[in-house]
C-alpha cells in the first residue's frame, strides 16, 4: 500500500489539544478518512506540543515548530527518515528551502506534491529558491488552473503538465430541511441573500451593496445577511447603508458566528453572494453549495471551477455593480428547488471530501509511475 504523508510546515500555536486542532482544520484533512482503505496516511502538523493520535485509521503526528524562514524540525526530519513515505503532500508553495532540504535528506524516493493555498510568487531570493525547488516537485495542486497561471508565467513552475486541479479543502456541512433552518435562524420570506467573508477590498462588499441598493427598487422583499470575521471596511459600509432607507431595512450586519451554525444559515437562505476579485480556495462558496444555497458569484478562476464552469451559479464580472444588478434580475427565472438539488448533487460528486480523495488517489497512481525528480 502506498504511504502518503500530508505535511504542514506552518506552525499553528492557537491550540493546546490535538483533537481541537484536528477539528479546527477538518476542512483540509477530511479527505484522508476516505482513503484509509487505499493508502497508508500519516498527517504531520506543527504546533506547540508533541503527540501522536490516531483518528478513524488516520495517524496524526504533532511536532513542535516555528514559522522562521527555512525552519525544519529535527524530530520531523527524523520521523520522515525513519519511515520514508512514498509521497509527501506538502501544504503550501512557500517552503522552497524545506523542499530542497527534504530532497537532500530523503533522496529520490518520495514523490513531492505541493498544494497551493492561495499564495502568490515570492520576490528576489525566495523567488530563486522557489524556482530551484520546482526541480524536486513532481506535481502541484491548484483549485483552478487559472491560479497556476502566475506561477507558470514567472517560470517558478517549469511545466504546466505538473499542475492539476484538486481542491485544497471541502466541508462536512449537509443541506438541512429549509423550513426548520429558517425557524432556527429567524429568516422569513423567500428572498434571503447570504454573505460570508471578510469586509475588505478584495471581497468588495461595496460593489455588492451598490447593486443591492438598485435591486431593492425592483424587489423590496430582498434581504441581505452579512457575516464577517474581519471588518476593515465596516465604517465605509455603515456610512453607505445609512444614506438609504431601503438598505437600512434590508441589510443585516451580523459579524461573528460560530462556524458550525453556518450550516443552518446556508440551508435557510436562498442565495449566496460574493464580490471577490481573487480567491485561492473559495471555502464559503463550497460550504454554500453543500447546503444547496444558490451562488451569485464573480467570474474568477476559482469560482468558475468550483461552480462547474459556471453551470451551478449565476456569474457576473468582479467589481461591476451594474453586471451584478443584471444578474440579480435573472433570479426570477430560476427554478430554485431544481437548481438547489443540482448544486447539492454536484457538490457530492465533485467537491466533497470523497471527491477530493478519489482525485488525489488517481494522482498518486499517476505520479508513482512517473520518474522521480533529480
Amino acid at each position: 500500500m502506498i504511504k502518503l504523508t500530508d505535511l504542514t510546515l506552518y506552525c499553528n500555536t492557537a491550540y493546546k489539544d490535538p483533537f481541537e486542532l484536528i477539528e479546527s482544520q477538518q476542512e483540509s484533512s477530511g479527505y484522508a478518512f476516505h482513503l484509509t482503505d487505499r493508502l497508508s496516511i500519516n498527517i504531520i502538523k506543527h504546533t506547540t506540543f508533541e503527540e501522536v493520535v490516531v483518528v478513524d485509521g488516520v495517524q496524526f503526528n504533532f511536532f513542535k515548530g516555528n514559522n522562521r524562514f527555512g525552519f525544519l524540525s529535527f524530530k520531523t526530519a527524523r520521523h520522515l527518515r525513519s519511515d520514508p513515505p512514498d509521497i509527501i503532500l506538502l501544504q503550501g508553495l512557500i517552503f522552497p528551502l524545506q523542499v530542497i532540504l527534504l530532497r537532500l535528506m530523503l533522496g529520490k524516493k518520495p514523490v513531492i506534491i505541493a498544494q497551493h493555498h492561495g499564495e502568490l510568487p515570492s520576490r528576489r531570493f525566495k523567488c530563486r529558491l522557489q524556482k530551484l525547488a520546482d526541480k524536486f516537485i513532481s506535481a502541484y495542486l491548484f483549485t483552478s488552473m487559472g491560479n497556476a497561471k502566475i506561477w507558470l508565467e514567472n517560470k517558478l513552475i517549469s511545466n504546466a503538465a505538473k499542475c492539476f486541479e484538486i481542491l485544497e479543502a471541502s466541508t462536512a456541512f449537509v443541506k438541512q430541511n429549509k423550513e426548520r433552518s429558517k425557524i432556527k435562524t429567524g429568516l422569513t420570506g423567500q428572498w434571503n441573500f447570504l454573505w460570508v467573508g471578510r469586509l475588505n477590498a478584495n471581497k468588495d462588499p461595496l460593489t455588492v451593496l451598490r447593486a443591492f441598493k438598485k435591486y431593492l427598487f425592483v424587489n423590496p422583499l430582498a434581504e441581505l445577511y452579512m457575516f464577517f470575521h474581519t471588518d476593515e471596511m465596516i465604517a465605509a459600509i455603515k456610512t453607505f447603508i445609512s444614506k438609504n432607507a431601503s438598505l437600512l431595512r434590508a441589510i443585516h450586519l451580523l459579524n461573528f458566528i460560530e462556524h458550525g451554525d453556518l450550516q443552518d444559515w446556508y440551508s435557510a437562505a436562498d442565495f449566496f453572494i460574493s464580490g471577490s476579485h481573487r480567491e485561492g480556495s473559495g471555502f464559503a462558496l463550497i460550504e454554500a453549495m453543500s447546503c444547496g444555497c444558490i451562488p451569485i458569484i464573480t467570474g474568477i478562476p476559482t469560482f468558475i471551477k468550483i461552480s462547474g464552469n459556471g453551470a451551478h451559479a449565476v456569474i457576473y464580472q468582479a467589481g461591476n455593480s451594474e453586471r451584478l444588478f443584471e444578474a440579480l434580475l435573472t433570479l426570477d427565472h430560476i427554478n430554485r428547488r431544481e437548481m438547489s438539488e443540482k448544486i447539492v448533487n454536484f457538490f457530492k460528486s465533485e467537491l466533497s471530501f470523497k471527491a477530493i480523495a478519489d482525485q488525489l488517489f488517481s494522482l498518486t497512481q499517476l505520479v508513482q509511475t512517473t520518474p522521480s525528480q533529480p
